[in-house]
């Protein structure tokens, strides 16, 4: 079924099960040939890969090793990275003297790092994608804000781009594409968030790209605007609006925006199921030309 199954999420989940099971060969055939099919057709998302890699170590600690090796060559820097903690365990180094030298190579390369992005890796996942252009473009924003238009009406986040540029530039390139518009709200819990920004509607959708985290100082007041994740550098599209102060937040998730108290009347009325219908991005006092946009 694990081979099978479409849905890299619910393969995932499988994994999660198998490796609770019996270490028989079966599933550690099952998890191995699992891995490399999702190495060459997950582009967007690295849950199955990750879920599968842990699964096949806890199964069988030595037969995860051949397939470990080939994860230290996945173009994804979380899927090199869990691969390099699992293979650190001193007793499979005990076992398997060639794993010091493979880890030693892979760290000549590179591996234990971002690399930048390829496009013959064909994914975007755990590359650097920016460029000195677009440092530069976020550094200098100033002023810049998105209107949100929902079916219960329209608030706006101020970004703050001193505090979070890369996260910010990424936002406003997601919805300069039309990333946003037509999503529903997927996460309501009250008095703690309002969520957003996953095209899944399940929580576990995003871009085909993950960014780094920005933390910085601000806390999470009510009406804070900060980036979900799954872990650390994880963020691409999902975002959140704190109902209320939310402390335990601070110093975890990147904070890159601001809705003001009367626009979060309208959040406040938001609820799981209710579409963003629009997002408009201003820069200054009036919003950029088509022909403008077109130019970042």
């Amino acid at each position: 079924m694990l081979e099978i199954e479409q849905d890299l999420f619910i393969r995932g989940a499988i994994a999660e099960v198998l490796g609770e099971q019996p270490a028989t060969k079966e599933n550690i055939e099952v998890l191995k040939t699992a891995f490399t099919k999702s190495l060459k057709t997950d582009k967007k998302y690295n849950d199955a890969q990750l879920a599968i890699l842990d699964a096949l170590f806890k199964l069988d600690k030595k037969e995860s090793v051949p397939t470990l090796l080939i994860a230290l060559n996945a173009p994804d820097y979380l899927v090199r990275k869990k691969a390099l903690e699992l293979l650190k365990d001193k007793d499979l180094q005990k076992d398997f003297p060639n794993i010091k030298t493979n880890l030693e190579n892979a760290i000549t390369k590179n591996k234990d790092q971002v690399l930048p992005y390829s496009p013959a890796t064909g994914t975007k996942l755990g590359q650097i994608l920016n460029t000195n252009a677009d440092y530069i473009r976020a550094i200098s924003r100033k002023n810049a804000k998105a209107i949100i238009t929902t079916e219960k009406g329209t608030f706006t986040i101020e970004f703050l781009p001193a505090d979070a540029p890369l996260t910010v530039d990424n936002f406003i390139k997601l919805a300069r594409l039309n990333y946003f518009n037509g999503l529903a709200i997927h996460r309501v819990v009250p008095n703690f968030v309002m969520q957003d920004g996953d095209p899944r509607g399940d929580g576990n959708g995003g871009p085909g790209w993950e960014i780094r985290d920005e933390i910085n100082e601000i806390p999470y007041q009510r009406g804070m605007v900060g980036m979900a994740l799954s872990g650390k550098n994880t963020g691409g599209s999902q975002w959140f609006v704190t109902h209320s102060p939310q402390p335990h937040l601070d110093g975890g998730y990147t904070v890159f925006g601001r809705v003001n108290e009367t626009d979060m009347k309208i959040v406040d009325n938001l609820v799981r199921g209710d579409k963003i219908l629009r997002v408009k991005i201003v820069e200054g006092n009036l919003p950029k030309s088509r022909k403008a946009m077109k130019k970042n």
